[in-house]
């Protein structure tokens, strides 16, 4: 969603896809109850519901999150975000 929602073109979106394949993660019930326990957790700011749902589905995912803006989700590491170093 997040990335999708950035300034790209459908035919990155494809390439991005292509190289991923099956390693996308599907956003299920199970991810979105750990998003709204982080959000809880980390104190209700409504900007941070996106980087709940991002880092829910890394840990769901048993996944290192990669990620440009590591100091946003740092607040999610102590409960069970692994940030790729």
């Amino acid at each position: 969603m997040e990335f999708v929602s950035g300034p790209v073109t459908d035919p990155v979106v494809e390439s991005i896809r292509h190289a991923l394949g099956d390693r996308i993660v599907p956003f299920t019930h199970t991810e979105a109850r750990l998003a709204a326990q982080l959000f809880n957790a980390v104190g209700r700011r409504r900007a941070l519901r996106y980087d709940c749902m991002i880092a829910a589905a890394a840990i769901a995912a048993d996944a290192e999150l990669a990620t440009r803006n590591a100091a946003d989700f740092r607040l999610f590491v102590p409960h069970g975000l692994v940030l790729a170093v």
